[in-house]
């Protein structure tokens, strides 16, 4: 196991703020069921020994959205900015990103890079609540599921099966880290009428668990 190459772990976990601001209006006992869910996480990706740890996230319309909104990006950079509860400098590992960078192009795609954007607490929360810290160099990986026209699930699929080759290629082990949430819309008026469907939500984490990984 310690020699194979490639993606060797893989998790999605959620990254809401009000996990980090805690709000008196939160379920207290359920956020510290996540905490420790995703530590455990966490604890199992650091048995594997890997190499790299890529965490893909999502730019919330902090940055990108009045200049350039790229499909896929990679953080090229030394060390990114922390943003709200996070503030401070957090390690990149912005050589893999290069790395990768020429091998996605190989296999079809041409991500964006960025050597200085800001990393919100999507990308954060995920790496602190599982146990790594600022100086954990991560590579973060940006994916527009925010600003119409996004990347068809389709398009996704066929990104991260690109994306294990290249790491594979690159003879780097990597886990992946997905961050991110399902049925909720910040920044419109869903976001709180009706809310989450947690129906679809349940329907969508069993066609997960069942391997349906493309729609």
């Amino acid at each position: 196991m310690k020699n194979r190459y490639g993606i060797v772990g893989a998790a999605a976990v959620p990254h809401a703020p009000q996990l980090l601001s805690l709000p008196k209006t939160e379920d207290a006992a359920q956020v510290a069921r996540v905490r420790e869910a995703m530590k455990k996480i966490g604890d199992g990706f650091r048995a594997l020994q890997p190499d790299l740890v890529i965490v893909i996230g999502n730019d919330h319309g902090d940055d990108f959205i009045l200049r350039s909104v790229p499909a896929f990006m990679f953080h090229c950079g030394p060390r990114a900015a922390g943003r709200d509860g996070h503030k401070g400098w957090w390690k990149v590992d912005g050589e893999a990103g290069y790395g990768l960078l020429e091998l996605m192009q190989q296999e079809g795609f041409d991500p964006a890079f960025t050597l200085d954007a800001p990393l919100g607490t999507f990308f954060t929360i995920p790496i602190e609540f599982m146990g790594y810290s600022r100086e954990t160099a991560v590579l973060p990986l940006f994916i527009n599921s925010y600003v119409p026209p996004q990347p068809p699930s389709s398009r996704c699929y066929a990104f991260g099966a690109a994306l294990a080759r290249a790491v594979e290629r690159a003879g780097r082990r990597a886990v992946l880290i997905a961050s991110g949430g399902l049925s909720h819309y910040p920044g419109t008026p869903a976001y709180a009428d009706p809310g989450p469907d947690l129906e679809t939500d349940r329907k969508i984490f069993e066609r997960l668990s069942e391997g349906n990984l493309r729609h």
